[in-house]
């Protein structure tokens, strides 16, 4: 695997082989065809970055499935991943709704997400949702749907 990758202007030396990929890729199809017997999956790919490993992946599923891709158009040079602290998931802390550009709307009582998205320039809306979010499990992007 000495081999240098051009692209554009960048050189790359990859570091995990093609075989590798494949053999990982074809134990994560397994797992999904073991875990969602039965049913029928949908996968969302986002372009441009993962359509090969999408494409290689749904290759390898046996069950009924279909395939989506989104694209996603970055503002201002770029956009940022706000990881949500695992603790905070149960309290519907990745549950978020994006009502604008750096503008969302998220259930109250996850303060260590809520700083994270602050901290990167998002202006968090939060809502009381005790009632119908957690007893529920439903959180702003499912009270959205028609």
């Amino acid at each position: 695997m000495s081999q240098i990758v051009q692209l554009k202007d960048k050189s790359f030396k990859p570091f995990i082989s093609a075989e590798e990929i494949a053999e990982v890729n074809k134990q994560l199809a397994d797992r999904i065809n073991a875990d969602f017997e039965g049913k029928e999956v949908l996968f969302i790919a986002i372009l441009n970055g993962s359509f090969v490993f999408a494409a290689d992946l749904v290759r390898e599923i046996k069950i009924s499935n279909k395939i989506s891709f989104v694209k996603v158009a970055s503002y201002e040079g770029g956009f940022e991943l706000v990881e949500v602290p695992e603790d905070e998931f149960d309290s519907q802390g990745c549950n978020v709704l994006a009502v604008a550009p750096r503008v969302v709307v998220a259930l109250d009582g996850n303060p260590e997400t809520r700083r994270r998205m602050e901290e990167v320039g998002v202006e968090v809306h939060s809502f009381q949702g005790r009632e119908i979010s957690l007893k529920g499990c439903g959180g702003p992007t499912c009270l959205t749907r028609p």
